[in-house]
């Protein structure tokens, strides 16, 4: 009993897919009637640029209604019992890791939900990998989802902030991280 569903990234592993499994995927997508936003992520996009968006599937479903892309140019603001509740997005690109300001929100409200598809950390990992870590954000969402990290770190709250990375539903490989992931 949802309004809306959200997919944080990487709604397919690869921008490029057959138009038979597109069509399932999408028939799959509008028989839950609800809206649908995706946040494009690394492997949603060619050369990691939403630029190249309207040659990939996630374009193809975008522009025949089946999805809403959503990116930091897309914000979607709602009432709720009096309150201004801001979604956010910030949709991979190639320095989005460099900059911890990449994941502060830009829109003030009574309650900010940032969906980032980027390598966000609860604590910092190894230096050769570009990741942010969360305590690092200066102006951070009430509410910040992220992904790209498969693993993810679960549940974290930071200054009165909460950041979620579930991990990946469908991307998983025989790493330790994933062994015991649900």
């Amino acid at each position: 009993n949802v309004n809306m569903v959200v997919c944080g990234g990487d709604l397919f592993h690869t921008p490029i897919i057959s138009l038979n499994y597109a069509g399932e995927i999408a028939k799959i997508l509008k028989s839950w009637n609800k809206p649908i936003a995706v946040v494009p992520g690394n492997h949603d996009l060619e050369g990691y640029t939403i630029a190249s968006i309207n040659n990939t599937m996630l374009g193809m479903l975008s522009s025949t209604g089946v999805i809403k892309i959503m990116t930091r140019s897309t914000p979607i603001s709602v009432n709720v019992c009096g309150n201004k509740v801001i979604f956010e997005a910030q949709e991979y690109f190639a320095d989005i890791d460099k900059s911890p300001n990449n994941y502060n929100k830009t829109i003030d409200g009574d309650l900010n939900v940032l969906f980032a598809h980027g390598m966000l950390q609860a604590k910092p990992i190894l230096d050769t990998i570009n990741h942010v870590v969360i305590s690092d954000i200066p102006n951070p969402a009430n509410i910040t989802f992220c992904g790209h990290d498969h693993a993810g770190f679960g549940c974290i709250t930071y200054n009165n902030n909460v950041f979620i990375n579930c991990g990946s539903i469908g991307r998983v490989d025989k790493s330790n991280s994933m062994k015991n992931h649900k």
